[in-house]
């Protein structure tokens, strides 16, 4: 990766149905990473080739887009590599 950055992965929705999650905070649908990288958040929803985002995860990227952020959905490791390789050269 070109540049500092930082990927860290959030808590995913199996983890917001135990309350002690839901009560500090977590929310259901956000996207499993968040990478910043050269000064931006992008959000990265990652699933197999036939995985399919449930509603509230389609909320969230609703609300990430209002926002202006980005948010992808990830299907490979190769894609990973070439979303952040390519990211990191956008500055």
């Amino acid at each position: 990766m070109h540049g500092k950055g930082l990927i860290f992965s959030v808590a995913n929705e199996s983890t917001y149905k135990n309350k002690v999650f839901k009560n500090t905070g977590t929310m259901a649908g956000v996207s499993d990473l968040i990478v910043v990288l050269n000064g931006k958040s992008i959000f990265i929803e990652l699933k197999t080739e036939t995985g399919i985002q449930s509603e509230k995860q389609k909320e969230f990227e609703i609300k990430v887009k209002q926002l202006n952020q980005e948010y992808y959905l990830i299907r490979s490791l190769e894609q990973f590599k070439n979303e952040i390789d390519r990211q990191s050269r956008t500055f």
